[in-house]
Parts: structure tokens; sequence; C-alpha cells
């Protein structure tokens, strides 16, 4: 289970994961979760899952064997096909 999220490297030194996010929440988690207020670390942080742990809720997190791509705007999003377009040509 998740302990924390964080932009920076955690720990500073040794072993650390990168960040690969799928969320997968119920409908009535959803409608709980978009009534909370943001949370103290939440803001600092930037990031909406230290709301749910902040409140009590559980993430639940796996290990994969490789990395993925961000896509979290719509020029992550125009980059990825771009590349992709380009992985196809290849093959």
């Amino acid at each position: 289970m998740a302990l924390y999220f964080s932009r920076s490297k955690i720990p500073s030194k040794g072993t650390c994961f990168l960040h690969l996010g799928l969320y997968v929440y119920s409908a009535a988690f959803l409608k709980r979760f978009t009534k909370l207020e943001r949370t103290p670390l939440e803001v600092v942080e930037g990031l909406e899952q230290l709301r749910a742990l902040e409140q009590g809720y559980r993430i639940r997190v796996v290990e994969v064997e490789s990395e993925s791509w961000g896509i979290d705007t719509p020029e992550d999003l125009e980059r990825f096909r771009e590349n992709q377009w380009i992985k196809n040509l290849s093959s």
C-alpha cells in the first residue's frame, strides 16, 4: 500500500521507483472523493492521491517491469501519437 507520493525523489538516496499511475475507482468512491476538501499535503505536492491518503483511504501499488509514457497534457498526447507513428513505420 502506498505510504506517500511526491514529485521529489523518495528516498533521496538508495532505491526508489518511478511512479506510473493507473487509478481505478468505483463510482461511489469518486462521488465521496470529489466532495473532500483539498488537504495540506495535496496542496504542497500538487498530487490529488495525497488527499485520499490523508483522509484514510488506501492506495494499492504494484511493481511493473517497464516504464510507460506520461500523458498529462494535450502536448504529451501529441508527442506519444507522433512517437507511436514512428514506431509503426519501423515495424
